[in-house]
């Protein structure tokens, strides 16, 4: 089994990516839980990538798969390719809201690609990042008081 990661940064002459686009970092967060990988049922999770771009006006969007137990659980993508005007730093995020998980143990894919007339994968990192949802037990999660396990 993997550790459990809720950040990654990739030094400078280390970073996944192209000759377009690389991948600085990834993390993932909830309010007054920074920094943690066992993160609350009940909150919303915010997953965050870094990237920059070496090239001048690059359309591109950047994707996330979330998987558990070997199985994709689902992905989720920016609606629309966004131009990056400027050679520099980017960041694009995601919010799982919470209560939508079920308690487990998930892993992170990161995805970069363009996909206008034929697909171009800048970045792919599969299970980048790892972390634990858990459920309080107290009352006002999704499962209300069930407290026998919950599939999905």
């Amino acid at each position: 089994a993997f550790p459990l990661r809720a950040a990654l940064q990739w030094p400078a002459d280390e970073q996944p990516g192209d000759e377009a686009v690389r991948l600085c970092g990834v993390r993932l967060w909830q309010t007054g839980s920074e920094g943690a990988a066992v993160l609350d049922i009940e909150r919303d999770i915010v997953m965050e990538v870094d990237y920059r771009t070496l090239a001048p006006s690059l359309r591109f969007r950047c994707a996330a798969t979330l998987s558990s137990q070997g199985a994709e659980v689902f992905a989720t993508l920016e609606p629309a390719e966004t131009v990056r005007a400027e050679p520099g730093s980017y960041r694009s995020s995601f919010r799982i809201p919470g209560n939508l998980l079920a308690e487990g143990t998930y892993s992170v894919t990161f995805s970069l690609f363009s996909s206008r007339g034929v697909k171009v994968r800048h970045v792919l990192q599969p299970d980048v990042l790892r972390f634990q949802v858990f459920d309080r037990m107290s009352g006002n999660s999704s499962r209300g008081d069930y407290s026998e396990r919950l599939a999905g």
